[in-house]
């Protein structure tokens, strides 16, 4: 047998980590203020009009090194996003539109956070030095191009046959491509009042009881991640409609971070594709139980700086659970385009083909279950198009897969999809109670070997690690064509600490196999 595990193992390599390629040291701004909120324009009648709205903002260089600001039409300069959402009903949802983001144009080296060390070149923001765009300039749409055509994580655009390049409407070949600026004031005189603006309906705005939240960040070439979350504000404000405009009260106060963070109650966490593309967040909400033992679960997804876009979204889920009332929530209108939701033996899914969560947008999902909440449950997430990077990454979530057993240790071996399989023990270990034994998010329809036993020496080999090593026992099986795995038993009662864990063949990874984190069982 040991023979044989040699063979089986001598597959194993553990995916490297890898960095991001574009940071620079000691580069880090910081949003520092956002206010003056303003409704530009407004198209339609009130009650059922739509207005373009937009407000001030400062930044601050607290890196150690200058900021490029080139200017549009340049490759090198900053990217100034928008976003309104609005949190009613124990919901936090996006109200805006995926609004166009601003080409910042030059630096005016002030010193509103910090003495400026230099205001002698527009074309950098000198060391402690700031720059401010007023509510008039963020809103003007010379200024302003489609967010779909900036790589968030890296910061990099292209100035030939871009929007800018093209005009509105578009002047055709050779000048539409050429790296020269087309689009003119006279073409931007005859848009309506919102076009390309930050838009949000009267209805969105007119919600009694609702909290509402301006969100913006400033995206440069080359900021580190772990210093970016300075770079998005989030300050909250009251909307009232005044009889032929709606004033725009900002509350006191602005916080860094994803806007999720403005969520009563929610528990947010992040994870990006493996240093090779940007961070997504979830922030989860779980209330209940009811009167009939039924928790109500509400999760949001904010795409921070994901380039490739989110198309899917799985929650671990335990085996037996009744999950009613499934939703969902984009930021357009069209039914047609909203996502599939599919249940499956240990999880739940909702997946798109044609709608994904694009950088600079917030989704919404829920449904019940009565099923309590567990923490710390991982939730699978999958790019949408082809990129840098792994097609899937995991998220830490709250999902009804408790009350857990076992304690998980750790030396997870990801597969070629760049996670590790999922093992989950849950029920009860006494006489006559079930237990349940599930994996998920492995390699589909693949051989696999379960792990088990009292002995915790542990083999390494190549960068993997195996627990349970030498094991007690050795059960082959096979995932499902969801990657799953599903096993029960009746509790033995008695005592004991075991260790398991599970590999599975994966034809796609590194070195040909995948491991589970494993899992210590005490009674």
């Amino acid at each position: 047998m040991r023979r044989f595990l040699a063979g089986f193992f001598v597959l194993g390599l553990a995916a490297g980590a890898s960095a991001q390629q574009n940071a620079i040291d000691g580069l880090d701004i910081e949003m520092h203020t956002i206010r003056n909120a303003k409704a530009l324009g407004r198209e339609g009648t009130y009650p059922n009009g739509v207005n373009g709205l937009s407000f001030e903002t400062t930044v601050c260089n607290t890196g150690t090194v200058e900021v490029k600001w080139k200017g549009p039409m340049r490759q090198l300069h900053p990217f100034l996003s928008f976003l309104v959402a609005r949190e009613s009903n124990g919901r936090l949802e996006q109200v805006s539109d995926r609004s166009y983001i601003k080409h910042t144009f030059a630096a005016s080296n002030a010193s509103a956070c910090s003495a400026c060390s230099d205001n002698s070149d527009s074309s950098v923001l000198a060391l402690g030095c700031s720059d401010t765009y007023d509510t008039n300039s963020n809103g003007d749409r010379y200024w302003l191009g489609p967010p779909e055509e900036l790589n968030p994580w890296r910061g990099t655009w292209d100035a030939a046959c871009s929007y800018l390049d093209h005009g509105d409407p578009d002047v055709g070949p050779p000048d539409d491509c050429d790296g020269v600026r087309s689009l003119t004031f006279a073409q931007i005189a005859a848009f309506d009042d919102v076009k390309n603006r930050c838009q949000v309906s009267d209805a969105d705005l007119g919600v009694a009881g609702a909290n509402y939240y301006f969100s913006s960040a400033y995206l440069i070439y080359g900021e580190p991640d772990d210093v970016r979350p300075d770079s998005y504000g989030t300050r909250q404000f009251t909307p009232s409609w005044n009889g032929s405009n709606w004033d725009l009260t900002l509350v006191p106060g602005l916080f860094h971070g994803s806007i999720l963070k403005a969520w009563t109650g929610a528990q947010v966490r992040s994870n990006n594709n493996n240093g090779e593309d940007g961070r997504v967040y979830i922030a989860s909400v779980v209330t209940g139980p009811d009167s009939q033992g039924v928790y109500h679960y509400e999760y949001a997804m904010h795409n921070r700086d994901n380039s490739r876009g989110i198309a899917s979204f799985r929650l671990p889920v335990v085996p037996g659970a009744h999950v009613a009332n499934a939703g969902f929530r984009d930021i357009d209108a069209d039914a047609t385009n909203d996502w599939t939701f599919t249940v499956k033996a240990a999880e739940i899914e909702w997946s798109t083909t044609a709608n994904p969560v694009e950088w600079n947008t917030l989704y919404n999902f829920w449904f019940d279950s009565d099923a309590p909440p567990a923490d710390a449950c991982r939730a699978l997430v999958s790019e949408f198009r082809a990129g840098p990077g792994f097609d899937h990454f995991d998220i830490t979530v709250r999902a009804p897969s408790g009350p857990a057993l076992g304690t998980r240790l750790g030396f997870g071996l990801a597969g070629g999809d760049g996670v590790f399989p999922d093992l989950a023990i849950s029920g009860g270990l006494d006489v006559g109670e079930t237990v349940q034994i599930v994996a998920r998010y492995a390699a589909p329809s693949a051989f696999a070997l379960a792990f088990i036993g009292s002995d915790s020496t542990g083999l390494d080999y190549r960068g993997g690690h195996l627990v349970p090593y030498p094991p007690a026992w050795i059960l082959a099986t096979t995932t499902d064509v969801d990657g799953q795995i599903l096993a029960t038993g009746q509790g033995a009662g008695g005592s004991f600490d075991l260790f398991l864990q599970l590999a599975v063949v994966d034809a796609g990874a590194p070195q040909g196999i995948e491991l589970s984190e494993a899992v210590e069982l005490v009674r």
